[in-house]
């Protein structure tokens, strides 16, 4: 018993750790999480074996308050009922493809009634045709992410009139929509989903500045609609979705594709059905991560280096910095910058930084994008005026 509940305590650590590091900076969401009230919040636990754990999940939730943690096992499931979350809480699954909700006929699955929500770590399952959602969000500052919708529904998640609701990296099929957003659904981020096999992939109807990219649509009937005026695609190098029905080829970059050379984003944009809306920087393969690594670096007349995309799929807006500890360090002393543009699979960047000092430092050096994790590496070196020897 003892071993199985350390087991536990361990897993619930590391999905807390993911949840808190799944969204990449560089993406930057819209969508601000309201302050929730100065009370000691509580977790309480559901499934499982540990004593007082609770055995549906809505009786978890009847008995939290504003800020608690309502934490479900998958020992006990699949957990046949439907949820009604009216409190600020955070739900979380202890592993998105074996903790299963499975719906009960009559309504919608999970039913989000109470503002700054947070759903994570679920399969939810639900065989109907009777017009009702996966999950149903009904209030805003709402956050989806890490969940599998893969039965059949009328749709996977749906807003209506709901506004700063984060939507990512789910897995969402066999829907009449896999999203639907509906009666001024305002300021919404939807980021790194799959939309697959359903009618309509992402439906948009009287909703206004929302924020769509990172998406993959595939085998949908029509991929998306859109009849308000919403962004789809991000800022280059940043770009926007993959669309399995786009034709246009890859042979320039650049905000204005203009420049002769490929960066995985289609030439030509994509026209949204129901209105004037566009993706300017459609995908060419459906967005993965990767890896990025440092190459070679070298002192001399300031700090040069390269760094290179080591994975299988493009880099979005590769970002680099460095930082010198120690010496006396007047310029360079700190650097933040951006790749101009995304590195293809085995493509490198040579990176340089002016420098002006002296003394001993220590050179620490970060490398991300939009789909790849950080990583860091640091060196000592030797500052002299402008030259940097040394490096090692």
């Amino acid at each position: 018993m003892s071993n199985n509940l350390g087991r536990k305590s361990v897993a619930v650590g590391i999905i807390l750790l993911f949840i808190s590091t799944s969204f990449i900076p560089s993406i930057a969401l819209k969508a601000e999480k309201p302050t929730q009230p100065a009370l000691k919040s509580k977790w309480l636990y559901v499934g499982g074996s540990g004593l007082g754990n609770y055995s549906t999940i809505q009786d978890a939730i009847n008995d939290s308050i504003n800020g608690d943690t309502v934490f479900v096992y998958d020992d006990s499931s699949p957990y046949y009922e439907n949820i009604i979350v009216n409190k600020s809480i955070f739900l979380i699954g202890e592993n998105k493809t074996t903790t299963i909700i499975d719906g009960v006929i009559g309504g919608d699955v999970v039913s989000v009634q109470a503002e700054g929500v947070t759903i994570s770590g679920f399969s939810i399952q639900y065989h109907c045709t009777f017009p009702s959602s996966d999950i149903a969000i009904q209030a805003n500052h709402t956050s989806i992410s890490q969940t599998i919708m893969n039965s059949s529904n009328w749709f996977g998640i749906s807003l209506f009139s709901c506004c700063d609701t984060n939507i990512v990296d789910n897995h969402i099929s066999n829907k009449y929509a896999g999203i639907s957003l509906n009666a001024c659904s305002n300021n919404n981020t939807i980021v790194d989903n799959n939309l697959s096999n359903n009618n309509y992939g992402l439906e948009i109807k009287f909703s206004f500045f929302n924020y769509i990219f990172y998406n993959n649509f595939v085998n949908n009937t029509i991929n998306a609609f859109d009849n308000g005026s919403n962004t789809w695609n991000s800022e280059y190098p940043s770009a926007g979705n993959y669309w399995d029905n786009y034709i246009g080829i890859d042979a320039l970059w650049g905000p204005h594709q203009n420049t002769s050379g490929a960066d995985g984003i289609g030439d030509t944009l994509v026209s949204l059905p129901g209105g004037e809306n566009q993706d300017r920087y459609p995908l060419m393969e459906p967005y993965t991560t990767t890896q990025l690594a440092f190459g070679s670096s070298a002192g001399g007349f300031g700090i040069s280096g390269k760094i290179k995309n080591v994975g299988d799929s493009t880099a979005f807006r590769v970002c680099w910095g460095n930082t010198f500890t120690g010496g006396f360090i007047l310029i360079g002393k700190e650097t933040l910058r951006v790749i101009p543009k995304p590195l293809l699979p085995g493509e490198e960047a040579v990176v340089k930084v002016m420098v002006l000092g002296f003394g001993r430092a220590t050179l620490s050096m970060m490398l991300w994008a939009d789909n790849a994790p950080l990583c860091a590496r640091n060196w000592s070196a030797t500052v002299l005026f402008i030259f940097v020897l040394g490096i090692h």
